[in-house]
């Protein structure tokens, strides 16, 4: 396999493992902002609320984005297959 390729591989990787992480930290973020806004409006300071929050829209987030998840991840895995059994067949 030419250094190129696995370079290429490397590369498209690192973009879906970002690509795919973004939805999830963007609701977190999101949660966790509200959630704050939230505690500083009602004077309240308890820090399980807010963990509460950001791990139950992270958990919704899954879930709604799952299939999504599965058919990007399976097109990777599949394209990746691919360059292999052409580099080493």
């Amino acid at each position: 396999m030419e250094p190129s390729a696995c370079l290429d591989v490397a590369a498209q990787s690192l973009k879906l493992l970002l690509l795919l992480s973004v939805p999830l930290l963007a609701s977190a973020l999101l949660s966790g902002v509200l959630t704050g806004l939230l505690a500083v409006a009602t004077r309240l300071s308890e820090p399980a609320i807010g963990m509460a929050a950001r791990s139950l829209c992270v958990l919704g987030g899954l879930l709604l984005i799952a299939p999504w998840i599965g058919e990007r991840v399976k097109a990777f895995a599949s394209a990746t297959w691919q360059l292999i059994s052409r580099v080493g067949g």
